[in-house]
């Protein structure tokens, strides 16, 4: 398993702070200057957000945000053993009460949470196409407020996503990772064309 056994919350009220990684656990977590490059963008909007990390892994984008003043986080995966992972760093860093756990396989698990949010990271395994079947569905539902950020982490030399439901904010490569930056359209617009380049 490649990858480190401890991960390190880089900014905010934990700063420095390990929490624990994947271990044995098949995870790809999201490389750490991934991870503090999107963080550079999202610097001034994470205060008081309601947070979404689906397919969280080791938990380290909504605790991060956590960390950075977020209102609150709610992880999802599908996994026991991450599940106990997640909750083993949140208790880590006693944010329990700002912190809500939900087991559950994509996109069905969608029905199980209480939204709305103002941010999703979507980090899926980078071979499934759980991602054309998980937007669509996350818009249709009341999971999101007005103009939410849905940030989505692909292998660069994936197809294009689909945004129907989304406009496009932009685009950011970061070595063999693609970050995209999807805002959800009111309520009965939809983009013109598929959102493909």
């Amino acid at each position: 398993m490649a990858g480190s056994s401890r991960l390190r919350i880089i900014a905010g009220e934990f700063r420095g702070r390990e929490i624990e990684g994947p271990g044995r656990l098949d995870l790809r977590p999201t490389a750490d200057r991934v991870r503090e490059s999107l963080f550079d963008i999202l610097a001034r909007h994470i205060q008081g957000m309601r947070i979404l990390d689906l397919c969280a892994g080791t938990g380290a984008f909504g605790l991060e945000s956590l960390s950075r003043g977020a209102r609150a986080a709610t992880f999802l995966d599908a996994d026991p053993q991450v599940i106990k992972l997640i909750e083993r760093n949140i208790e880590s860093l006693g944010v329990g009460e700002r912190s809500t756990v939900v087991r559950g396989e994509l996109p069905y698990a969608l029905g199980k949470l209480k939204g709305p949010f103002d941010l999703v990271f979507f980090d899926p395994p980078y071979k499934s196409d759980i991602v054309t079947k998980v937007l669509p569905r996350l818009a249709s539902k009341t999971l999101l407020v007005p103009n939410a950020l849905v940030i989505v982490e692909r292998d660069r030399r994936s197809h294009p996503i689909k945004v129907s439901h989304y406009a496009i904010d932009r685009r950011h490569r970061i070595g063999d990772a693609e970050l995209w930056f999807l805002r959800r359209l009111p309520p009965g617009m939809r983009t013109r064309g598929s959102g493909d380049e």
